[in-house]
């Protein structure tokens, strides 16, 4: 005798749906370690890249274990815990340790996740490996140790400048030479050491090097009334 039916508008529903989808996505895709925690601290979730970084090829492998299990060193998950339950974040470093035994420094961005009246309902953090920046920057430690010790112990007067060509350090060398304390010669610039004469031809130079080019020559300049030959 005819049709029933009922209509429901899902508009919100939908829009809420692909909302949760994106961020689902967006989670998934991160180059950063996801890991998601209850409240006890029970993993509840994992992306691919944290599967990659730990060394692991599923996240059963993971899932319901702890986030004690993810750390070499005793005590920090508990005030990353800490943190997130009296501040609702922790940002810091931390050693971890893998499936296989190996660790790696692992910088952290974690936060307590709430609904919409505040509530706490999980926790999730993001973490990235600081291995190689780590090596990079002991590498870089040491270059700069090794330059200084060089710097500071070379016969050769040495300096640098900066692109207003006033001098911004030199070496012991060219203290003794210029018979001046660094504090003197700092933030002047040639004209102001060697005379006007002199100044202009260095600054020539000097621009000449900040272009790009690599210049060798030997210049005439006087000194307290002496003149002395130098190799630049």
């Amino acid at each position: 005798v005819g049709a029933r039916g009922v209509a429901v508008d899902i508009t919100d529903l939908r829009g809420a749906q692909e909302r949760l989808w994106i961020k689902d996505s967006a989670i998934a895709c991160s180059i950063n370690a996801i890991v998601m925690a209850d409240l006890i601290g029970k993993v509840t979730y994992v992306n691919p890249a944290f599967l990659d970084l730990w060394h692991h090829t599923s996240p059963k492998e993971v899932l319901s274990g702890s986030l004690d299990q993810l750390w070499a060193e005793r005590g920090k998950p508990q005030d990353m815990v800490t943190a997130l339950q009296e501040r609702g974040w922790w940002l810091g470093e931390a050693v971890a340790r893998r499936r296989d035994g190996s660790s790696f420094c692992a910088q952290i961005s974690a936060t307590m996740v709430t609904d919409k009246t505040g509530k706490p309902i999980c926790m999730m953090c993001s973490m990235l490996d600081m291995t190689e920046r780590k090596q990079a920057e002991e590498a870089r430690r040491a270059s700069e140790e090794r330059f200084q010790a060089v710097f500071e112990s070379a016969r050769d007067c040495i300096f640098l400048k900066d692109r207003s060509l006033r001098y911004v350090h030199v070496n012991p060398a060219m203290e003794r030479l210029l018979r001046l304390p660094a504090a003197e010669i700092v933030g002047r610039k040639a004209e102001d050491i060697f005379g006007a004469e002199a100044g202009k031809r260095i600054r020539e130079v000097d621009l000449r090097a900040l272009a790009g080019q690599s210049i060798e020559e030997e210049r005439t300049k006087v000194l307290r009334g002496e003149a002395l030959t130098f190799h630049d």
